[in-house]
């Protein structure tokens, strides 16, 4: 009987040695691991994410997920029975999202159509660097490229969109940005997405 106990106790103990060989994931590896985990959560697919950022606690950690709304999740470690036995592996982890995303409100300025587009032709005007006097409803947002080959993609506009959302508080989304050409386009865009003033 005690010889019995003893080879299992011995078996055991080799187990748990065997285990513990078995060596944790780094921090940094194992919060890879998880901001994989919630860029992988269904209210995620589909979404262009622009910024992410979290907060560690001892028993949890929240992810701050910035797209066209902000998503928070939480990341809460569950008590591993398995650490009794001395598997220091991969941290376990549950991923859920915490209430509604926050989204930005479309702004209704409240201004009257020619001090808006003002406004607009203020903000072409100083990213794409030229006299304000000199822009037109006619005046391409799209440099033409030097090699015929190439197409027209001008990066000043991603500034513009920038400019556009943060001093005037206009946010269009990227169907409504593809479809500009022109400040006139620029103008009607905003007009429908942003100015609801005659």
């Amino acid at each position: 009987m005690f010889r019995f106990l003893y080879i299992a106790l011995s078996i055991g103990i080799t187990i748990i040695s065997t285990q513990n060989a078995q060596a944790a994931l780094a921090p940094d590896v194992q919060q890879l691991v998880e901001e994989e985990k919630v860029l992988e959560s269904n209210e995620l697919q589909g979404k262009k994410i622009s910024n992410i950022r979290s907060e560690r606690g001892d028993e949890s950690t929240l992810y701050f997920i910035e797209a066209d709304c902000t998503y928070v999740f939480e990341v809460t470690y569950p008590f591993d029975w398995r650490g009794l036995f001395g598997w220091v592996g991969p941290k376990l982890f549950d991923v859920d999202m915490i209430g509604e995303p926050s989204c930005p409100l479309h702004p209704a300025p409240n201004i009257n159509r020619m001090a808006f587009h003002q406004a607009i032709l203020k903000a072409v005007a100083t990213v794409y660097i030229m006299p304000i006097e000199t822009i037109h409803t006619s005046t391409n947002l799209y440099a033409a490229p030097k090699d015929p080959a190439q197409r027209g993609m001008d990066f000043r506009i991603l500034g513009l969109r920038r400019f556009i959302e943060e001093q005037i508080g206009c946010q269009m989304d990227s169907k409504a940005y593809a479809k500009i050409r022109t400040v006139g386009d620029l103008l009607s865009a905003t007009d429908v997405h942003c100015n609801n003033s005659p």
